[in-house]
């Protein structure tokens, strides 16, 4: 009898599949043979080969395959790169994702496989070399036995090598049930990647001659030459340049060129928010097809469903990664690295033979650092990690510092107190006075209440909040930069989704009281050019330490005495900042839950608070609805709500719904049923 792994496939063959791509992605030959044996075994039984021909029952095949593979691992003379434990979690797992380590000692259900272990070793021994048998007492004291040796290993150490070999398997597993096990793993050739570069130098060298874009030119080559000076295959390059600096374009450049010459393939640009990832794509799409690019980003401009190939439909289904140039965020790295959920490890393989971007890396939660940190050491053993900053990099490494900007492009005043109603009309008294201005919050109740003071007042006033749609977001910041391109007078109120990465320039921003490197990105916004004297304006707000947590507040409290900075005496200031912020920073999160087995309670970077969902009444959502409504195809269906998902709304309090629709005139309604 034939036994299959999927509809139409022998599981001999998908084992092959599964062992050729684990060993295309990395894996060591012996490990990966193991792995591709086992991984499937629990499917030589009646149930599983039953369900293939349609019969409904609740036979899982990834319990009985991983007792398996743990027990013959452990009882044989077979090495391989991982622990019985290891094996025995990532074949577990390998569906629905990774397991605390002491979740199953003493499990109930080993007694209810014995059972179907009988008839797997007996219809297995065809595939893989099996034991002839087990008992109960056996299975229970094998696992505990399992859990204390793995206990006695440095067993942190190995937590991500455990993490790439269980992506590596999903990812394997996957291509092969879907026969693409010719595109496992995305790479640039040589020949796109010079092409890249001699479109980047192109497109640098178009620019005008101006004071700033000298000084960026400065700035380039004081970076890449010491770039030069220290470079290796593998390991970490990190620099600290001021806004507008134009230090996109000098990592890109760099990536590009240490991709040439080590031979790397892939190129990861990690972005703290969303409004830097447009930003970067803007510039990668300049120099590579598109093809070879994809924005993970809720922004990211979907395919048509008839356009749709089967790699963006992976990427649909579970995110996986196929292109070899990622743009994706923070905190979806942090998942990547961190999170036990097979959707998230499916691209931990992407993590390696990489130039992997840490882009804007200050505005990594201070709380975070250590487990931050463990991650970079572990990245940078197979990849070449590059980070930089406008304020100072987390590491004490800084392998290069720039020199200030030629001219102090604002001045930074810092206002102790002042009443609301003189806030006000000093916001007012800005806009008459120099008619480009911005307001940036702490929150969304100190955003809106600024609104409502000013709204009366001011002819072109426009709110930025993160609780807008990403279509909507992108409206209203398309609305103020052709009003900044006029001679009309405008104010951006705002939260902190301008903060950084927005190439977006102002005469005068007010910033809430915030953390002293908060205070240098907003700031960032303001005069870029260099053309005149901009003024940042700090005011006090009591969001500041519920927003950024007392850490922050206290660092920045040590610093900040005085009343008026330029942004040269800034610099100077932000270096003090760290060196504070340092000695409140405790042990990594997450590090003690690995420690102890804790795989699945893992922290993520951002914890999303409830909110209720809304959608515009506009004809492009009505159509969607509609299609949703009528379509019986699951994949297009998604793909539709996807989609949708650029018109939501995600407010977290129904008092404020009424008040976006008259800040933006238009009309929401509640839409919760597809999300």
């Amino acid at each position: 009898m034939e036994i299959y792994s999927h509809p139409n496939k022998l599981l001999k063959r998908h084992i092959e599949e599964v062992a050729s791509g684990l060993i295309y992605q990395g894996v060591e030959p012996q490990t990966a043979w193991f792995l591709a044996q086992f991984h499937d075994i629990g499917k030589v039984h009646s149930l599983f080969q039953k369900k293939l021909q349609g019969e409904r029952n609740n036979y899982g095949h990834a319990l009985p395959s991983a007792i398996l593979a743990a027990n013959c691992l452990y009882k044989c003379e077979t090495t391989i790169d991982l622990l019985p434990i290891e094996i025995f979690h990532i074949i577990y797992g390998h569906h629905a994702g990774l397991h605390n380590i002491n979740d199953l000692i003493g499990l109930k259900e080993y007694k209810d496989k014995l059972e179907i272990l009988s008839e797997i070793l007996l219809k297995g021994k065809d595939i893989v070399s099996l034991p002839a048998n087990f008992s109960l007492e056996d299975l229970v004291s094998l696992y505990k036995q399992l859990v204390e040796e793995y206990r006695n290993y440095p067993h942190k150490q190995r937590y991500f090598l455990m993490k790439f070999i269980f992506g590596a398997l999903i990812r394997a597993d996957r291509h092969s049930a879907l026969n693409m096990t010719d595109s496992i793993l995305p790479s640039l050739s040589d020949e796109t990647i010079e092409s890249a570069m001699a479109n980047l130098q192109n497109l640098l060298g178009s620019y005008e001659e101006t004071p700033i874009n000298q000084y960026r030119k400065r700035v380039a080559r004081e970076i890449k030459g010491r770039y030069v000076a220290n470079r290796t295959q593998y390991g970490q390059f990190s620099f600290s340049a001021p806004t507008g600096a134009g230090k996109t374009a000098i990592a890109i450049d760099i990536a590009l060129r240490h991709m040439k010459e080590f031979g790397l393939k892939r190129l990861i640009y990690v972005v703290p928010f969303v409004t830097i990832a447009e930003q970067a794509y803007n510039l990668l799409e300049k120099i590579l097809d598109e093809d070879f690019i994809t924005e993970d980003t809720y922004m990211r401009t979907l395919p048509k469903e008839t356009e749709l190939s089967q790699q963006e439909a992976n990427y649909l289904l579970w995110r996986e990664w196929y292109t070899p140039v990622v743009i994706t965020t923070t905190a979806y790295i942090w998942d990547v690295l961190f999170s036990p959920y097979s959707t998230d490890n499916i691209n931990m393989p992407m993590l390696q033979d990489a130039v992997i971007i840490f882009d804007e890396v200050q505005a990594f939660p201070a709380e975070y650092w250590k487990d931050w940190k463990w991650a970079v050491e572990h990245l940078k053993r197979k990849n070449y990690v590059l980070s930089f900053s406008a304020t100072h990099p987390i590491e004490e490494i800084i392998n290069v510092s720039v020199p200030d900007v030629p001219m102090d492009r604002y001045v930074v005043s810092v206002l102790k107190e002042i009443a609301h109603s003189k806030l006000i009309k000093g916001i007012m008294a800005s806009v008459d006075a120099h008619g480009k201005v911005a307001v940036v919050a702490n929150t969304l109740e100190e955003a809106l209440e600024l609104y409502h003071g000013l709204v009366s007042h001011i002819e072109n006033i426009y709110l930025l909040t993160g609780e807008l749609s990403p279509y909507q977001k992108k409206a209203v910041l398309s609305k103020v930069r052709r009003c900044l391109q006029t001679k009309e007078k405008c104010l951006l109120i705002s939260t902190q989704v301008i903060e950084a990465g927005v190439d977006i320039s102002f005469n005068v921003i007010w910033r809430a009281w915030a953390p002293l490197d908060n205070i240098i990105q907003t700031a960032g916004r303001c005069n870029r050019s260099g053309d005149g004297k901009g003024i940042v304006v700090v005011f006090p707000s009591r969001w500041m330490e519920a927003v950024y947590g007392g850490i922050k507040v206290w660092a920045t409290d040590q610093v900040l005495h005085g009343a008026v900075y330029t942004e040269s005496e800034l610099k100077e200031k932000i270096v003090k900042y760290y060196q504070f912020l340092r000695q409140g920073i405790y042990g990594g999160r997450n590090l003690v839950r690995i420690a102890d087995g804790y795989w699945r309670e893992t922290e993520r970077l951002i914890k999303s608070p409830y909110a209720y969902l809304y959608l515009p009444a506009i004809s492009e959502v009505r159509m969607l609805l509609e299609q949703i409504k009528t379509t019986n195809v699951w994949l297009k269906r998604k793909l539709l709500i996807k989609k949708l998902r650029q018109f939501v709304f995600a407010i977290r309090n129904k008092e404020r719904v009424g008040e976006y629709e008259k800040a933006l005139d238009i009309q929401l309604f509640p839409c919760d049923e597809h999300f």
